[in-house]
């Protein structure tokens, strides 16, 4: 049992945090259906969590809390995948800045960490949903401020809360009722308070049980031509995502320019770096949004419709179809699509299909049309 958080507590809560998103991942993408039922969020929430783990390995073994939590955030901004990992992201830069201030990191600078944390959540969120992973970051933070004196007791409240936040979800949002189904970015969020209190209390993570993540009854898919399940069939199409090297005061701008272009619009970050994630029927203007306020970089652009035909029911979210998604909808930073390891065993997955996708740049509307009529996005 610790009472202090120190630089060698904070990074077993990095690596127990990994293993922990490590072995829950395929049941969190089962229960992936807000905001878009593409079987990846807790895939997301590992890979975020893993370029964290990565940058923090690079740091000197004697590192202070305040470096270490900082690379931490860092690691998660710049290796973010999906909504849910840059509201993690996020997330952890709130601890960052809590924990840079001057003083120990004991039981009342955690307390202030959840709650600035949650805070930072909810604040890069366009427009926040209750039922989401921020119900249960603020219902962690909720807890931890009512908990005892000491620094298990604060985490093991927050936990206690997270968990509590997490089964309502089912009831807060009409697409998880329907599918019978808790939030999948919740359950990240369990898994990751589950960590830090294994590394306090010295005691085994609970981990999520088989009642809260009985994943839907009948497998969910994406229509072709269908955006978010709440919104109509013609909304949003394209996720859209991309680092930014620009000015702070150029933000506001940007978030009033994608807020029009689409939904799911989360824009995080500082000091001259953001990460941007929008949900639109537009990603070249989304793009042309980003170079308007600065050097877009890292971008990807995926076709929801065209990732879930790529996955066969039922299948979302292991490893050998979370690549096979990625390769058919994905730009990457260099301007290819990324195969990401497509079939992580070597064996065919679903129907067999081209592994190249093409990017066509039209210098008018006869040629962008003609491209669309053989399927280039």
């Amino acid at each position: 049992m610790i009472e202090v958080l120190d630089g060698a507590a904070a990074r077993r809560w990095v690596e127990a945090a990994v293993e922990g998103l490590a072995a829950a991942r395929e049941r969190i993408d089962a229960l992936n259906v807000y905001p878009v039922p593409d079987g990846d969020t807790g895939t997301n929430l590992h890979l975020t969590l893993r370029q964290a783990q990565r940058d923090l390995h690079l740091l000197d073994a004697a590192a202070s809390l305040a470096e270490i939590s900082d690379v931490v955030a860092r690691g998660a901004l710049m290796g973010a995948r999906g909504n849910s990992g840059i509201i993690t992201s996020q997330l952890l830069r709130g601890w960052a800045d809590e924990l840079a201030r001057p003083g120990p990191a004991d039981a009342a600078r955690v307390r202030s960490a959840l709650s600035r944390a949650d805070e930072q959540a909810w604040g890069a969120v366009e427009d926040p949903v209750e039922g989401t992973m921020l119900s249960v970051t603020r219902a962690a933070a909720v807890a931890a401020a009512d908990a005892g004196p000491s620094l298990a007791d604060v985490v093991q409240a927050a936990v206690a809360g997270a968990r509590t936040a997490l089964a309502a979800t089912t009831e807060q949002l009409m697409t998880l009722r329907d599918a019978g189904v808790v939030d999948a970015g919740g359950c990240g969020i369990v898994v990751l308070l589950e960590a830090l209190a294994a590394v306090v209390t010295g005691r085994d993570p609970v981990g999520l049980s088989g009642d809260l993540t009985r994943p839907p009854a009948e497998p969910l898919a994406l229509a072709a031509g269908e955006g978010c399940p709440d919104a109509e069939p013609s909304g949003p199409a394209f996720e859209v995502m991309f680092l930014l090297d620009g000015a702070d005061d150029g933000v506001p701008a940007l978030r009033s320019r994608l807020a029009g272009l689409g939904d799911s619009l989360v824009v995080v970050g500082g000091a001259g770096l953001w990460h941007v994630h929008v949900h639109t029927d537009e990603p070249g203007a989304a793009v042309e949004a980003g170079i308007g306020a600065g050097r877009p970089h890292q971008l990807r652009i995926t076709h929801f419709a065209t990732m879930a035909a790529a996955v066969p029911a039922g299948t979302a979210g292991t490893p050998e179809t979370t690549g096979t998604a990625q390769a058919a909808g994905t730009l990457g930073a260099a301007g290819t699509a990324e195969r990401a390891g497509a079939t992580g065993s070597g064996s065919p997955v679903g129907e067999p299909r081209d592994a190249v996708g093409v990017v066509a740049w039209a210098a008018g509307p006869g040629l962008a049309e003609t491209f669309r009529a053989s399927g280039v996005v």
